[in-house]
């Protein structure tokens, strides 16, 4: 006996945990040599346990006398209760499994349990459990001794744990021995049969599966969400309109990216219920900030424009959480009817959000406009975009999108590619080199959540019955009938817009150039001259000049009219009643003659061409510009007949025939006025014009088209301030009087009536078909290179007709469509080669059970996802192709966090956390060749491997901005301890010792800090800093974590603050937190 346990009884009378003294010496020996052991103890020894079978397993293989039987008994566990019994043994056993579920137990003990299973179906091992009286005793009996006491047989009540037991041995003290084995006996009488149930558990906790189910079950842990139900509240009032599962499954897989990733850009298809998922994820969201207890605990603010304003208002209502809400009219117009003193308190409160959630987020992707500056400065832990056409005008756009989502949460290597691109943006286009493409489709992959309406239709058919309006109907996007008609020109119409073309060219732009703007300094730097500068700008000058009249002429002559001599003009001419807009607008004559003379102000070094640089020749060249336009306006007014709008009237009339409720867009208000006078001569139906400008007639259309009415027979005139921000989905058809130029413009005009929540199984959708001559080829065929480029990049939602295309152009050398072959050969020529369509986050992971090459059926994919046995862990040892062992982890996320996969080639490298390239990996196993692997002890020995190679890598399983902070926390911490070293101050080098401990690697089985709240704390503990330096002007790059270095280590944080780290939670071990694996022997 140790001299330091001198003075306490023999240990082997009464086994206690103290110096070198262990309970478990003591019990062990005792049951591990006798033929009958029988064990009573507490359900949460049920790991312990699992250990004994083993050991008695391997006996038992190598003996099958070694024992009789085996006899365990689980009683109750001392948690808060007043019970004195169970209302049934059935809710007992309903306790042991919700707490082992949620407990869980190494993947290690793998090969354990299948042991334990084996020997209990074997006979001889008999479990039983309380079965009405709480049982709460701990008996241990040998064939020659038992023990009774506290101890429970677990590693705290065995092994570190003061307990207090007695054990008295057969031979010493037999009276004693067989009156304990009398009450243990007696004790094991009142319990119940467990057996079956036990097995039970134990395949839920740990379960051997073909390599198939494996990652089916690593599958739905991803797509099906269930791990982010916990982030949600209890709904109390019963007009909460549920979420559907697609919203559910939204939500989880946007707060997988944002706790992998950072930040989530919501790209779903229009009419997908984005307000109402939107709402529920900020309140998810924010339930975890409160429920972590973050350090900081600031506000979400959510940005949209202004006729959504009050639907999330009313969906953050409904949903029982409360947020404020921006205009985007308000930040882009900090000057216009709102006062200064409360859009000063906006920009504060966008700049202090925790949460910051931007609507229509593709509004916000130039840096030089006010709104997008106004949320630059932000210092949001999470920051939501929600866009379902992120791509606007450009791939360029997408790179705002990276800078809105913020530099740190993404990976060094693709910052230092992107640099260039942002110094050169404006040169960027759609003509991208296939390594952009690909650079920026990995790079925006990794953040966007993406499912298109075929994606969404696939899951209504999954669970129809979960699908349902306001109304109770069945939901699902309505098929599309996506027709052209041509525009009916005569031959005459078309002889007269040649001319006009023709006019267009000798036109120099003058009203574009009224100042000649100063070289930019990136220009400057890539060996731009001023030379080739000014004849950029003059040549920008003259096609905006031209273009400006032929997008005129096509919406219809009432609004080239308007260009040319101002609204006032062309309503006269064209007979429209009423107000068209509240100011007048166009005149280009008037312009013109205003500036005629005036030279424009020249901020170039270099001299102008005399006419821009002489006064004399100024005014002549606008008097020449002049009498262009004249000529235009003498043609369209005089010889041009109005047989397109006539036509595009017809089209319309045709439509209400077929349909109670038509739309048609334009982007000219004037136009909208035109074709109603054209519709007025049918006497057909009711006639709207909508602008969008005024509330009180975006709620009249809004009543009249809006989900449920009953309103018939009318046709809404609609410009595009109305494709967003109304839902008009009782329509069933709408027509594009004009083609658009822009992706957004286009999936959200015909968004207003393809929602999910159509009441149509059918919508009809007319594209106009230009005559050439008529036809914008500058515009139609980027139109066409963006909806190819969406395809290319995020898979676009947009149907077109399978003849669109405008008739050959012979005398332009400008590319025209005319064919479905010559769409291949410009789609060819503009992306250079032939690529993959783009793909969301999870693709790779839905790519695994469906599509062309699926590894997992989708029926095996669908049994597990609709079982009902939960299952904890589950596990597939296979032979490797190769002389290389290979692991395959899903780890369940930490109790805030999502769920994670990790590959590993060898225990040495770095483990690969990117779904895609996950994906890969696993494709090239060749899994379906591959046999079971047999050799339990090499298998456990490379498994473990595995696992330490993950633990020594933790960290990379984070998001790229948490790992940042960890390295920076760390980096500064061990600043601190330098200087306090050197000041000799004891206690501050304690203190950094001590957190510096916080980022060693821990070992299998051992809890540590959980990282992620760690990064958390730390941006919370910096986030004053970075909020000053952000408030820095000028700034020409994004403001990163390590740029406020100096700021820490010159104004240290404070040592009480630094001791609050401690309070952090840990985390259960990892080995623990594995919820599939599959790995690859040889």
């Amino acid at each position: 006996m140790s001299e330091h346990t001198d003075n306490w009884p023999n240990y082997e009378r009464f086994p206690y945990n103290y110096i070198d003294s262990q309970v478990e010496v003591v019990i062990d020996a005792d049951l591990n040599y006798s033929k009958n052991p029988l064990i009573i103890t507490g359900y949460a020894s049920l790991d312990k346990i699992i250990d004994f079978l083993d050991k008695n397993y391997d006996r038992f293989s190598k003996n099958a006398e070694s024992f009789n039987s085996i006899r365990i008994l689980l009683g109750n566990e001392p948690y808060p209760t007043n019970k004195q019994e169970f209302s049934s043994s059935k809710q007992f056993s309903e306790e042991i499994v919700e707490y082992w579920l949620e407990q869980g137990i190494s993947i290690l003990k793998c090969y354990k349990v299948i042991a334990a299973i084996e020997l209990l179906r074997s006979g001889k091992v008999y479990a039983r459990i309380a079965n009405k009286k709480l049982i709460h005793a701990k008996i241990y009996k040998g064939d020659n001794a038992i023990t009774i006491g506290s101890s429970n047989f677990s590693n705290l009540g065995l092994k570190f744990q003061i307990e207090g037991n007695v054990r008295f041995r057969k031979q010493k003290e037999p009276e004693r021995f067989d009156e304990a084995c009398l009450l243990a006996e007696r004790i094991w009488e009142l319990g119940r049969d467990y057996k079956d149930e036990l097995i039970k558990l134990l395949e839920q906790l740990l379960h051997k599966v073909d390599w198939r189910e494996a990652l089916a079950r690593a599958c739905v842990e991803l797509l099906e969400g269930e791990w982010a139900k916990k982030y949600q509240t209890t709904s109390y009032f019963n007009d909460e309109l549920q979420l559907w599962p697609s919203q559910e499954k939204g939500i989880a897989q946007a707060i997988w990216v944002i706790e992998n990733v950072g930040s989530v850009l919501i790209a779903d298809a229009t009419g997908s219920g984005k307000t109402h998922m939107g709402s529920y994820l900020i309140k998810c969201l924010m339930n975890q900030i409160w429920k972590t207890g973050r350090k900081r605990r600031g506000i979400p603010v959510l940005i949209c424009p202004p006729a959504v304003k009050n639907a999330w208002e009313s969906e953050f209502t409904t949903c029982n959480h409360s947020l404020k809400t921006v205009s985007h009219g308000k930040l882009s117009n900090p000057n216009s009817d709102e006062d200064i003193s409360s859009e000063d308190i906006d920009i504060r409160a966008i700049h202090r959000a925790q949460v910051l959630a931007v609507d229509e987020a593709h509004n916000f992707l130039n840096r030089g406009s006010n709104r997008t500056k106004a949320i630059f400065r932000n210092i949001a832990d999470y920051v939501l975009l929600f866009t379902a056409t992120p791509i606007n005008k450009s791939s360029r756009d997408l790179l705002g999108i990276i800078e809105l989502l913020g530099a740190d949460n993404f990976d060094d290597g693709l910052l230092e590619y992107l640099k260039p691109i942002w110094n050169n943006r404006g040169k960027l286009n759609e003509k991208m080199s296939p390594n952009l493409r690909e650079t920026l489709r990995d790079a925006i992959q990794q953040f966007t959540v993406r499912r298109t309406k075929t994606i969404l239709n696939r899951m209504i058919d999954e669970e129809p019955e979960r699908y349902k309006d306001r109304f109770g109907k069945q939901c699902r996007y309505p098929e599309h009938l996506s027709k052209s008609f041509t525009c009916g020109e005569t031959d005459s119409d078309r002889a007269i817009a040649q001319q006009i073309r023709d006019e267009t060219q000798k036109l120099l732009g003058l009203m574009y150039l009224t100042k000649i703007p100063q070289l930019p300094e990136y220009l400057r730097n890539q060996g731009r001259t001023e030379e080739n500068f000014i004849e950029w700008q003059l040549k920008r000058a003259k096609l905006q000049a031209a273009y400006m009249i032929m997008v005129c002429l096509r919406s219809s002559r009432a609004a080239l009219l308007e260009h040319i001599y101002g609204t006032e003009y062309a309503k006269k001419l064209f007979k429209l009643l009423g107000q068209v807009k509240k100011e007048d607008t166009g005149n280009s004559i008037k312009k013109l003659q205003d500036i005629a003379g005036k030279l424009p102000k020249n901020n170039l070094e270099i001299e102008l061409p005399d006419w821009l640089g002489d006064s004399s020749k100024h005014k002549q060249a606008c008097n020449e510009e002049i009498n262009i336009y004249k000529n235009i306006a003498n043609l369209c007014e005089n010889q041009m007949s109005d047989s397109r709008q006539e036509t595009k009237a017809r089209q319309i009339i045709r439509l209400l025939d077929n349909h109670k409720l038509v739309i048609a867009f334009d982007s000219s208000l004037i136009s909208l006025h035109d074709i109603k006078h054209h519709l007025e001569k049918y006497q057909r139906g009711k006639v709207i014009i909508a602008t969008g400008n005024d509330n009180k007639e975006r709620e009249r259309i809004n009543q009249m088209f809006q989900l449920g009415s009953q309103e018939s027979g009318i046709i809404a005139l609609c410009s595009d301030a109305m494709s967003e921000g109304v839902n008009l989905q009782q329509a069933s058809a709408v027509i594009q009087l004009t083609m658009p130029s822009v992706m957004r413009l286009a999936e959200q005009r015909i968004g207003r009536i393809d929602r999910m929540d159509s009441p149509h199984s059918t919508i009809e959708v007319l594209w106009p078909k230009d005559s050439n001559e008529f036809a914008l080829r500058s515009s139609e065929s980027k139109f066409l290179a963006r909806h190819n480029l969406v395809s290319n990049l995020l898979r676009s939602n947009l149907p077109l007709p399978e003849d669109f295309s405008p008739e050959e152009d012979t005398n332009s050398s400008d590319d025209v469509v005319t064919s479905e072959a010559d769409l291949a050969n410009l789609k060819n020529k503009m992306q250079d080669s032939e690529s993959p369509e783009w793909k969301d986050v999870f693709d790779p992971v839905r790519s695994l059970i469906e599509g062309a090459r699926p590894l997992v059926s989708r029926e095996k994919y669908n049994e597990i996802r609709t079982s009902q046995a939960r299952t904890n862990s589950c596990f597939s040892f296979v032979q490797a192709e190769t002389h290389e062992a290979w692991a395959f982890f899903a780890i369940a996320g930490t109790e805030w966090g999502a769920p994670r996969w990790v590959y590993l080639d060898d225990e040495n490298n770095n483990p690969i956390t990117d779904l895609d390239k996950i994906s890969k990996k696993l494709r090239e196993k060749n899994l379906f060749s591959r046999d079971e692997y047999s050799d339990r002890e090499t298998a456990i020995i490379h498994l473990e491997k595995f696992l330490k190679a993950v633990i020594r890598h933790e960290k990379m399983l984070l998001p790229q901005k948490k790992q940042r902070a960890i390295d920076e926390m760390e980096f500064i911490i061990e600043k601190y301890k330098i200087k306090a070293v050197k000041e000799k101050n004891n206690d501050r080098e304690i203190l950094c010792n001590k957190i510096i401990d916080l980022f060693k690697e821990v070992e299998l089985g051992q809890q540590r800090v959980d990282l992620s709240l760690l990064a958390e704390w730390w941006i919370d503990l910096i986030r004053p800093h970075w909020f000053e330096r952000l408030k820095e002007h000028r700034r020409s790059k994004p403001l990163r974590l390590q740029d406020i270095r100096n700021d820490l280590i010159q104004n240290p944080i404070s040592t009480k603050d630094l001791n609050e780290v401690f309070k952090l939670p840990k985390v259960k071990p990892l080995d623990e937190r594995i919820v599939a694996a599959i790995i690859g022997m040889w």
